[in-house]
């Protein structure tokens, strides 16, 4: 087996292995997700309590990610470690199906956060530098995950009502399992760290303080929004279990193309523009989800707040690459990480709960909207002051 792994690593075009991993890792994120606090919301739990899970991500996050991602750039363990996350969160995952109190499910959100919060980083940082290497357009990988995400959230929505919340976790966790398969397949630059004799550490400048400024508000919003995302639609549409999966198809299909396209966009306005107008586009596309009356309204809002996460998922990462040396991109993955997925979400998903018992979810969107809004500014003052100038790669 592993002989085969090794020659598929080094026989199929880098172009497909990181496409690949993004279309089977996304794929198994939208098997569950967008359900998941519907479920605990079906078993009784309040508000307060799915606030409480929320955070623990973060966390864990906050906690763990700096330090795994050092640990991968220093010892070059970026496919150990990133196989060791996948597997214990793909067992977490199935561990989900059988408890049904709050005190029960906890011990098995704990690990499922630890396990999973280090896995985008370090995926993100290999695919990256990946595609640094052999200049392709990171876009065109990333896209492929959207496509995963809308099929599985779709067939989810359909599958899930008539098989039960049980059944997701459990095939959710074998999906994870296979995700686990691809990932062995990613490059990890080995060559990069022979050549480093001491190691450097993270830049502090303006241009890197903005990233994880910028990170952390919009790590905020969505936080707020991903815990209560399900729970609009179903306020909205009367309990509707299908469009649960309708609407985060529609969304990640819109994706899509943009992502196809975001590569040219960031090629004639430049990273921080596109990142500019990403920010603005998510903003007005929450605060437009939070004032809307009608289940089917959300269907275009999402359509519009989608292009403004297709450009945002390319362009950060594309700006995170053009100011840290590659052989560092994991380390500062894990950094920006730990704020943007850590502490500023650690901070919100208590806020969003305590919004979501007062005046229910409309309020969340509004206000996840306005965090984004202040990103938008941030990237505004970074333009000004020209703090985004592409830095030397090692």
């Amino acid at each position: 087996m592993g002989s085969r792994l090794a020659l598929w690593r080094s026989n199929a075009r880098p172009g497909v292995r990181g496409s690949l991993y993004y279309l089977c890792f996304w794929s198994s994120v939208g098997m569950y997700v967008p359900f998941i606090n519907v479920y605990f919301t079906n078993l009784g739990l309040s508000g307060q309590q799915i606030a409480m899970f929320g955070a623990i991500s973060p966390l864990a996050v906050l906690l763990f990610n700096p330090l795994v991602g050092a640990t991968a750039d220093r010892r070059g363990w970026h496919v150990q470690l990133l196989l060791s996350m996948l597997a214990f969160t793909a067992l977490s995952q199935i561990a989900l199906a059988f408890p049904t109190s709050f005190l029960t499910i906890l011990p098995v959100m704990v690990m499922l956060a630890v396990a999973r919060g280090p896995i985008a980083p370090l995926a993100d940082s290999m695919i990256a530098g990946m595609a640094v290497r052999h200049q392709l357009a990171y876009g065109k990988l990333r896209l492929w995950g959207s496509v995963g995400y809308a099929v599985t959230s779709l067939l989810g929505g359909i599958w899930w009502a008539k098989t039960g919340y049980p059944t997701m976790f459990i095939l959710t966790g074998c999906m994870t399992g296979l995700v686990a398969i691809v990932a062995n397949s990613l490059d990890h630059t080995p060559e990069l760290r022979k050549t480093t004799v001491k190691p450097a550490k993270a830049p502090r400048d303006a241009a890197f303080i903005a990233i994880v400024i910028i990170t952390g508000l919009v790590g905020a919003a969505f936080s707020m929004v991903s815990m209560f995302d399900g729970n609009l639609i179903q306020k909205l549409s009367g309990g509707s279990t299908m469009m649960l999966g309708i609407l985060p198809c529609v969304i990640a299909s819109t994706e899509v193309p943009v992502m196809l396209k975001a590569d040219q966009v960031i090629a004639r306005f430049g990273t921080a523009k596109t990142l500019a107008i990403a920010t603005l586009i998510l903003g007005l596309g929450f605060i437009g989800s939070g004032m809307v009356s009608e289940a089917w309204m959300l269907i275009p809002i999402g359509m519009f707040r989608a292009c403004g996460f297709g450009l945002y998922s390319v362009a950060i990462i594309r700006l995170i690459t053009e100011r840290i040396p590659t052989n560092l991109l994991a380390t500062a993955q894990g950094l920006i990480s730990a704020i943007g997925g850590g502490l500023s979400p650690l901070l919100a998903t208590q806020a969003g709960g305590y919004m979501f018992d007062v005046s229910g979810p409309q309020l969340v969107f509004i206000v996840a909207g306005t965090c984004i809004g202040l990103a938008t500014l941030v990237v505004g003052l970074g333009l000004k002051l020209n703090w985004f100038k592409p830095a030397a790669q090692v």
